[in-house]
């Protein structure tokens, strides 16, 4: 069966020779995934980072414009009132523009996120978990192979919609670089400050449009069982929990294979 017309996949591989993508999931979550058996995409705007999403050349007229006041008197370079005046219109229209530009791209991207690595990391445990939680480690060949087939799902008739698998690039946006050159990247939530290089990020995105509304969030149905993955359990989780969880995976009809992170670490209170 055909991908339909209105459906672009297009999923690359990670740069780096590894081959792996891993999830962090605090237990609810993961109870979701097993339950539900869906990939959960959040919008942009709803996420913590404020950048996400801006486009660059936003960020460059940000600040291109961003000591020029918006009042003649509160000018501090001795430049003739036109001028003065036209950079005051200037800015008000980039100001104007740009909330629209901005909360268009937000609203129209919805990213599901991973990490790119051959091994677990712990500055992703420490982020995004405690001592109760789960990472998933999975071969990049199948979650492409399902989500490719998972695509089909997607409802063509609400527009155009096109999922995208791609790493993170990591660029100077906050502060913003004025020396950073050009950027050819074809969707702006394929970026993110150079802060948070450390997350190595892989993302899968969706992009809409031509929609009368944008949904909240999207899910995507999966074949738990076709990715083959590998649940890690934290570092310090206690071994009467990881007893529970390999209850509640044995209650299921999926194929999951659980094992106890491998980093040692000393005992913890989390409490």
């Amino acid at each position: 069966m055909p991908i339909n017309s209105n459906i672009e996949v297009n999923i690359d591989a990670p740069k780096e020779s590894n081959s792996f993508l891993w999830k962090y999931f605090d237990l609810h979550r993961f109870i979701y995934l097993l339950t539900e058996k869906k990939l959960f995409f959040t919008r942009l705007d709803k996420l913590e980072d404020p950048f996400e999403g801006i486009a660059t050349k936003i960020l460059r007229q940000d600040a291109k414009y961003a000591n020029v006041p918006l009042h003649i008197k509160d000018f501090k370079e001795d430049i003739p009132i036109k001028e003065k005046r036209q950079l005051i219109n200037e800015k008000k229209l980039h100001n104007y523009l740009r909330e629209k530009e901005i909360e268009k791209s937000q609203s129209e991207q919805y990213v599901n996120c991973w990490f790119s690595s051959e091994r677990e990391s712990m500055a992703m445990w420490n982020l995004y978990s405690n001592s109760d939680s789960v990472a998933i480690k999975v071969d990049f060949d199948n979650i492409k192979k399902v989500l490719k087939i998972s695509s089909k799902t997607l409802i063509p008739d609400l527009g155009y919609i096109t999922l995208i698998g791609k790493e993170i690039s990591y660029l100077k946006l906050n502060p913003f670089d004025v020396s950073l050159p050009k950027q050819k990247l074809k969707y702006t939530a394929l970026k993110k400050d150079i802060s948070f290089d450390y997350e190595k990020e892989y993302r899968f995105l969706i992009v809409t449009s031509s929609l009368d509304t944008q949904p909240q969030y999207f899910t995507l149905p999966i074949d738990i069982n076709e990715l083959k993955f590998t649940v890690y359990t934290h570092p310090n989780m206690d071994n009467w929990k990881i007893e529970n969880l390999k209850k509640l995976i044995a209650m299921t009809d999926l194929k999951i294979k659980l094992e106890k992170s491998s980093t040692l670490l000393r005992r913890t209170n989390y409490s």
